[in-house]
């Protein structure tokens, strides 16, 4: 069974079908508040958070077409970084999804975690489900990171986050997600970027303004 998440509103799905089909990249239109805030804050810019999309999608659909069965798989796209997580019946089906989803065009790197377990270990989708949700509420109000730039994926235990975040909120993330209940291990696959800069001193922005002139 392939596990296959998408965060985004259905404003963004229907515009990565249209990619799809039509083979070009429309304008993105987000529909809704929350649809817009996910936007307003993430990193990437509009046509990589389409792109993602349609390589989660399609890394999904071919590896479920090609593979068939003895596979339970969640496929996460962050900046065209895929992270495959879940688990497979053998060592050749883990070695073949990897190399499906590395096939999607626009994939720049992917990160095979699937488990090999033969027989097959029992689903947990719930329990990672609300370990991610607790992570989530975490870094909720954290004054170093904000949460919408990270993306938490959780499988067995293992929460593996990614996004385009500075060092010490990286570093952040890292520290919050460890000290959850219940989380196991902390795959840290972020990408690094520079901290925005400081406004100048003195600048307009962060001086009173000047009495008029007399």
């Amino acid at each position: 069974m392939i596990r296959h998440t998408l965060l985004m509103s259905r404003a963004v799905l229907a515009l990565s079908a249209a990619t799809l089909l039509n083979g070009c990249i429309p304008a993105l239109v987000v529909g809704g508040a929350s649809g817009a805030a996910y936007v307003a804050h993430d990193r990437r810019t509009s046509d990589t958070i389409l792109a993602d999309e349609r390589i989660e999608f399609q890394a999904g659909s071919r590896i479920r077409n090609e593979l068939v069965e003895g596979i339970d798989i969640d496929v996460r796209s962050v900046n065209r970084m895929v992270l495959l997580t879940g688990q497979t019946a053998s060592a050749a089906k883990r070695s073949q999804a990897a190399q499906v989803a590395a096939s999607v065009e626009g994939v720049r790197r992917v990160y095979n975690e699937l488990v090999v377990s033969n027989p097959m270990l029992e689903s947990s989708v719930p329990a990672d489900a609300l370990l991610s949700t607790q992570v989530k509420a975490r870094l909720v109000g954290n004054a170093v990171v904000n949460p919408l730039h990270v993306r938490v994926t959780a499988a067995h235990g293992t929460v593996y986050l990614m996004g385009l975040v500075t060092a010490a909120e990286a570093a952040e993330a890292v520290r919050v997600t460890a000290v959850t209940r219940d989380v196991k291990r902390v795959v840290r696959l972020f990408e690094i970027v520079a901290a925005p800069a400081l406004p100048a001193a003195g600048s307009e922005s962060g001086s009173a303004a000047s009495p008029p002139a007399n």
